[in-house]
């Protein structure tokens, strides 16, 4: 079940930091790349974010979440992670399909990943989103930025 996650709640704070924290660790591992922001989040990070945080619910253990920011005309989607114990549940597909289909309507949403993150590219390109752009952000790192616009359909 998806549901809106309270993220000034120190209690759901420290699980997404939980859940975060354990995915974006096994995603640097892929893509050999050791400074993923994500990484450096704290409770107190989480509680003042500005981030809406939609959580997928498993037997009322949340087991992954989307977080999403609207920047006036377009929609952000600033990390999407789940729980190692629930990955190859469907639980990243059902938070984007849920995302797509029930907030996001007729707007722009842009995403970025690890250019070496395939998994999350697949993902992306599976709801729609094409690649534009691929940034060195550090010597040798590169990001995929992608974009989805139901605008354009």
């Amino acid at each position: 079940m998806i549901v809106k996650l309270n993220n000034k709640d120190r209690v759901r704070a420290e699980r997404i930091l939980e859940i975060q924290t354990a995915a974006y660790k096994i995603e640097s591992e892929i893509i050999k790349f050791y400074e993923i922001p994500a990484l450096n989040d704290t409770v107190e990070t989480i509680i003042n974010s500005n981030e809406i945080y939609l959580g997928y619910e498993i037997n009322s253990t949340v087991a992954g979440f989307l977080s999403y920011e609207y920047k006036g005309n377009f929609f952000e989607i600033c990390k999407m992670t789940v729980d190692p114990d629930f990955f190859r549940n469907g639980v990243a597909g059902s938070l984007l399909r849920y995302m797509m289909a029930d907030i996001v309507k007729n707007s722009k949403v842009v995403v970025s990943t690890g250019s070496k993150n395939v998994p999350a590219k697949n993902l992306y390109r599976k709801y729609g989103f094409e690649e534009k752009n691929e940034i060195e952000i550090e010597k040798g790192f590169f990001i995929t930025l992608m974009e989805y616009s139901s605008l354009l359909e």
